[in-house]
């Protein structure tokens, strides 16, 4: 579990996944010990990716750190997102990140907030070069996460998913 002042990143573990497969969000609820909305998420991409989420997290390992994570509001003891990496470092030693934040919960930091944790989880093993983003526009909310926590913008690529994205990195300082 890793905090910040309003936030806790906990990592996903069998019991979430099985709540979550089993559309019983009070028994994820009581999992990670917090009042969760109806869904775990708002996105129906999540939704989708989820059978990719639980391969990745049998393929890493269940302690390994470069999964999912649950958002929780510590305050609140309130389930207000997801986030993570997408998988292990690539050879070149670069992670890649991704959140959600529950729409009630927006424009107050705590993207910001996440993003940080994530960076300074990443940054905290010497083997890592940099962290990389994708959004799906370069000025948008997602956008202004990222430069707050000193990421630039590089350029686009292609998504298998959703097309042209532009790309975002921060390199170890």
């Amino acid at each position: 579990m890793l905090e910040k002042v309003r936030i806790k990143l906990v990592l996903f573990t069998e019991e979430h996944f099985q709540a979550i497969f089993a559309d019983d969000m009070p028994r994820l609820g009581k999992a990670l010990d917090v009042n969760t909305p109806e869904t775990w998420t708002e996105y129906k991409d999540a939704m989708d990716a989820l059978p990719v989420f639980y391969k990745w997290f049998h393929e890493l390992g269940p302690e390994n750190p470069w999964g999912s994570y649950f958002i929780v509001h510590r305050m609140d003891k309130e389930l207000i997102g997801t986030g993570g990496y997408k998988g292990n470092p690539t050879e070149d030693a670069i992670v890649e990140i991704g959140y959600e934040i529950r729409k009630s919960y927006r424009n107050l930091g705590l993207a910001t907030e996440t993003v940080s944790i994530l960076v300074n989880m990443a940054f905290s093993n010497p083997g890592i070069r940099a962290v990389c983003a994708h959004t799906l526009a370069a000025d948008n909310a997602s956008a202004s996460v990222l430069k707050k926590n000193g990421f630039t913008a590089v350029g686009t690529v292609t998504d298998p998913q959703d097309g042209e994205v532009c790309r975002w990195i921060l390199n170890r300082q």
